[in-house]
């Protein structure tokens, strides 16, 4: 172990640095791997932060805190989703959560691309593709709610 990893490590055992949740890895030959399911607590309401995205615009992120194994992470996502006109489909997900809540998180490969599995029984009711009342699968670009110039404001 360098001391770059000894010094990384104390700072996360410590709380100092929080790291992020990754959901993915790069996978040797291209493309993304999942790390599989991660069990997880909401820690915070999260909090909008402004970012700039590969090509220099400010995009707008919500950042929450949470707990996988006694281990605190950040984990962010965008407000808008890739048409940067509908809600961002884990937005959805997220609002029926509160803190202190248990969900999970899962990349996994649809359709020939990476999409993120929710699951929580706090948001049992949202699009619950199964039928069995606990499973969310959300898609991107999902939902009908735009929050273009059309709908009003977006409230941040």
């Amino acid at each position: 172990m360098n001391k770059a990893t000894e010094t990384y490590d104390w700072f996360k055992k410590t709380g100092k640095i929080v790291p992020r949740l990754s959901l993915g890895t790069k996978a040797e030959g291209g493309g993304v791997k999942g790390t599989g399911k991660h069990n997880l607590t909401l820690l915070d309401d999260g909090k909008v932060i402004e970012v700039k995205d590969f090509q220099g615009n400010l995009i707008k992120k919500l950042r929450f805190m949470v707990e996988e194994d006694g281990q605190k992470y950040i984990y962010e996502f965008p407000i808008l989703g890739a048409d940067k006109n509908t809600p961002h489909y884990l937005l959805k997900a997220f609002a029926g959560l509160s803190i202190g809540d248990k969900f999970s998180l899962e990349m996994q490969m649809k359709n020939g691309r990476n999409v993120i599995n929710f699951l929580s029984e706090a948001t049992a009711g949202i699009d619950d593709e199964q039928g069995d009342g606990d499973s969310v699968q959300l898609d991107e670009g999902e939902g009908d709610e735009g929050v273009g110039s059309d709908s009003g404001d977006i409230p941040f």
